[in-house]
């Protein structure tokens, strides 16, 4: 597949291919690899030129310099024109104020048992979940996974989120 790109942007739009210059053969090859410079291709989302429309995350549109915002009703990357990124979309601004943990349980380095069906974690505001997030994501000590949890077992009211963790615990036993 990767033999077939005729050019750096597109052999940066196949899956794990990347650009290479051919010694002693006039041209650049694409070949198996892990991914195109930017160098080759400033169209890619990654990239720190790329066209805003490119951009499919609230905090990569914010942070490319093609001046560009997140468009919360749209939910989509757009021109800046005047306008700008909300917390809520990308908490990750310098001038956003990040909620903290300031209690949660069950005790950190405590194994879950049976009779654990939640993890709830205190704010010390009062905390939304944005439309667009999809899972929480959990990475155990001593672990080289990462365990996600779907949208549909977490719950937020007020400053208290509760995770449901019984699809984590069949993930986990298997």
């Amino acid at each position: 597949v990767c033999s077939r790109a005729s050019d750096p942007c597109d052999c940066a739009h196949q899956q794990a291919c990347s650009w290479h210059e051919d010694v002693g053969i006039a041209g650049h090859r694409c070949r198996p690899g892990n991914g195109v410079p930017c160098s080759f291709c400033d169209r890619q989302a990654h990239c720190p030129g790329a066209a805003c429309k490119l951009l499919h995350s609230a905090c990569s549109c914010t942070r490319s310099l093609a001046q560009c915002r997140w468009d919360d009703l749209l939910a989509r990357c757009v021109d800046r024109n005047e306008g700008s990124t909300s917390c809520s979309a990308c908490a990750e601004q310098q001038h956003c104020v990040r909620p903290l943990i300031v209690a949660f349980s069950p005790r950190a380095s405590s194994l879950l048992g049976a009779e654990d069906t939640s993890i709830k974690l205190t704010f010390n505001t009062e905390v939304q979940l944005n439309e667009r997030q999809l899972s929480v994501v959990f990475e155990c000590s001593g672990q080289s996974m990462s365990h996600a949890v779907p949208r549909r077992y977490i719950s937020v009211q007020n400053r208290t989120c509760l995770i449901g963790i019984s699809s984590l615990a069949e993930r986990i036993a298997l």
